[in-house]
């Protein structure tokens, strides 16, 4: 059995995406990370980094195979399954590298422009840059949309279920994003999926519980989940 550990966020809606896509059996483990649950013990031993996505594959009979950061149980889930995976060098790198930009890239742009806008009061520097920023990489996008099917080209990869999941939050986060026509083509199509109108229908749950959590924190828990206090220390 595949376990997921996760909860209503892009990077875990990715992974819930592909397993969707791919048909393969999973337990969902929601991990409550408003509260801190990551930083116990033993979640620890799964991510010494504390973070979701965490997927544990336990299919194989031997010692389960224990992988943390989306973008490589994506690879992983792909390349066992045969699927999503270009057996072709040139295809396979032309899906990397815009998995890779997203991982890099767009994604971590899209959740400090999140964090800046909503866990802020007032404008400011932090929230400008990354706002400026995630505008250019829109920009990319849509210029790449224009000349492609989907991210990496005809086909659909990977790199379109890394990107999609962020892209949903665009409409609180940027609004002017809904003026992109290729970026919402793009993104209608999608959704069209069965597997993504599924992956994204199970994370709603999540996201509303996520959000009910982050109303009803104290603000000594709003200020360890924004990185303004330490964390507990690590065992």
């Amino acid at each position: 059995m595949i376990t997921l550990y996760g909860m209503g966020s892009p990077n875990v809606i990715k992974v819930t995406i592909l397993l969707e896509e791919l048909g393969l059996p999973y337990r969902f483990e929601r991990i409550d990370v408003i509260h801190g649950e990551q930083f116990e013990s033993g979640f620890g031993q799964l991510n010494p980094n504390r973070k979701v996505p965490v997927l544990v594959d336990a299919r194989g009979g031997g010692d389960p195979v224990v992988l943390f950061e989306s973008g490589v149980i994506l690879m992983y889930l792909a390349e066992t399954s045969g699927r999503f995976w270009p057996a072709a060098t040139a295809a396979r790198y032309d899906m990397l590298k815009w998995l890779m930009l997203q991982m890099a890239s767009f994604g971590p742009t899209c959740g400090q422009a999140l964090h800046f806008n909503r866990a802020v009061a007032e404008p400011g520097y932090a929230r400008d840059r990354f706002t400026a920023e995630l505008r250019r990489l829109l920009g990319l996008i849509e210029a790449q949309l224009g000349n492609h099917a989907h991210i990496a080209g005809p086909d659909y990869t990977l790199a379109d279920m890394a990107f999609l999941p962020w892209c949903l939050t665009l409409k609180r986060l940027l609004p002017e994003a809904v003026e992109l026509p290729r970026l919402q083509e793009w993104m209608a199509r999608l959704g069209e999926r069965p597997a993504v109108a599924r992956a994204v229908a199970a994370s709603i749950d999540h996201s509303r519980r996520d959000l009910r959590a982050l109303r009803d924190a104290d603000q000594a828990t709003l200020d360890r989940y924004y990185g303004r206090a330490p964390a507990p220390a690590e065992f």
